[in-house]
This record gives C-alpha cells, sequence and structure tokens, in this order.
C-alpha cells in the first residue's frame, strides 16, 4: 500500500517493503500524510527487499535523472564518494564499507548498510525539483493572522525556537525546517515535518508548549540530542487554510 505525502505543491508516495523507511517516513512526514496524491507532480518510491536482503528502489519519476550527478550537486557535504562503472555509478556510504549501486534507473544496496537517508533524501529532492512554481528554503515559517512569516538561518540560528514562541502565542506552524514559497503569488505552503527542538533558551509560552506537548529525545548524526515533536502537536492541520 502506497503512503502519499503532500509536499510542497506535489505529492511523495512510499511503498515500502522495509518497514524502517516507511515507519521513519511517517515520524517525519506524518503531519504532511493525505489519503491521495491531489493535483501536482509527483513522484513514487517503491521499496523492495529481495532473497538476497538487498534493498532495491525504483524511482516512478515522470523526468529522467542523472542519479549519480544529482547526489554529486545535491549532497557535496553528505560525505558521498561516487564513482562512475561499467554498469552505472556506485556511491560509498560515509564511514561505511559499504556502497550503493545505481544500475538501470535502479538503486541497490545490502539492507544493513545505511542506505535509508540517502534514498529518503533522493525521493524528496526529485519531488521538489519537479516544482517549477515552488522555491524550497532551508527556513521556519508561520502564518501570523493574514501574513506568512519566514525564518532564514544557518543551524543553531533559533528558527525551530521562533516558530515554537509564535506557535505557542496561537500563530499557525507551517514548517520549522523546510519553507515552500509559490512563486506567482508568494504564497507560503505548509510543509509539515515534525519538528527537531534544541536544548536551549526560549520563551516562556514555548517551553510551556514544550513541557505539555511531550516529544521523544533522539540523536541526530551530528551528535546532538534534540526533541522530536510531530507538528499536530504544535499547530493542528485544520487551524491552517
Amino acid at each position: 500500500m502506497t503512503a502519499w505525502y503532500r509536499l510542497g505543491e506535489g505529492a511523495l508516495g512510499i511503498d515500502s517493503d522495509d518497514e524502517p523507511l516507511a515507519a521513519r517516513f511517517e515520524t517525519i512526514y506524518g503531519g504532511c500524510r493525505v489519503d491521495a496524491p491531489g493535483k501536482g507532480a509527483q513522484v513514487t518510491c517503491q521499496v523492495r527487499v529481495d532473497s538476497a536482503q538487498r534493498v532495491v528502489v525504483h524511482f516512478d519519476d515522470p523526468e529522467p535523472l542523472d542519479e549519480a550527478r544529482f547526489i554529486e550537486q545535491l549532497f557535496p557535504d553528505r560525505g558521498y564518494t561516487v564513482t562512475a562503472n561499467g554498469r552505472g555509478a556506485s556511491v560509498r556510504l560515509p564511514d561505511s564499507v559499504h556502497e550503493l549501486e545505481l544500475v538501470e534507473g535502479a538503486v541497490r544496496a545490502p539492507l544493513e548498510s545505511e542506505w535509508r537517508p540517502l534514498v529518503a533524501n533522493l525521493a524528496i529532492s526529485r519531488l521538489m525539483r519537479l516544482q517549477r512554481d515552488v522555491v524550497f528554503f532551508h527556513a521556519a515559517s508561520v502564518r501570523v493572522g493574514t501574513r506568512g512569516l519566514l525564518a532564514c538561518g544557518p543551524k543553531r540560528s533559533g528558527k525551530t525556537t521562533l516558530a515554537l514562541g509564535l506557535a505557542a502565542r496561537g500563530h499557525h506552524l507551517l514548517g520549522d525546517e523546510t519553507a515552500a514559497v509559490r512563486l506567482s503569488d508568494h504564497a507560503l505552503l505548509p510543509f509539515r515535518r515534525s519538528l527537531a527542538a534544541r536544548a536551549g533558551p526560549s520563551s516562556a509560552a514555548a517551553a510551556a508548549l514544550l513541557a505539555g506537548v511531550g516529544g521523544v529525545a533522539e540523536r541526530f548524526p551530528d551528535g546532538e540530542t534534540r526533541t522530536r515533536l510531530p507538528a499536530d502537536a504544535v499547530s493542528a492541520p485544520s487551524d491552517i487554510g
């Protein structure tokens, strides 16, 4: 069964035999879950595990893509090493002996390797690139009355803290990590992935909201522990028009 997630003005379908990948998508993008893809761009990510315990991933994408080049251009700082070969290309995962193979439009990898982050990022990025009228930012976005607020900045600059503070005051959270802006009318679109809140200074209202919601502590690849919060617990989808 395909699970659909509305990201910007497109829809990503996840059809996975691998339960950890499917569960991770639901944890992070559950606030974007929809019953049907609707209008706009669509990409489907199909994940199957073969008898040799290798993962085989196919993308149903309406536009051809050189995945090796796409990975090099999109993730230059992730530590991936891409090498062309006679059949396609291989991708060495950072700090790992494992490689992913890019062959005939499929991604293949040992099930025990750390393949999930790259496949998930590929799936989301493929959908983003199809949305010509939407620009995606590393930013928090909040609806304040009839206006949209976009808070850009590097890591640890306070985007999530600001978004939580505004949500605690009754404003409507659209996203804290990725913001989507439609170019035709400059509207902010919901991109309601789960929040990852760092420990540190915050307003009294935001601290009270965090205490009421709870959340789950999660250790991130950079070694930092953050609190994972479902977007719906901070600002309900029905509140967002």
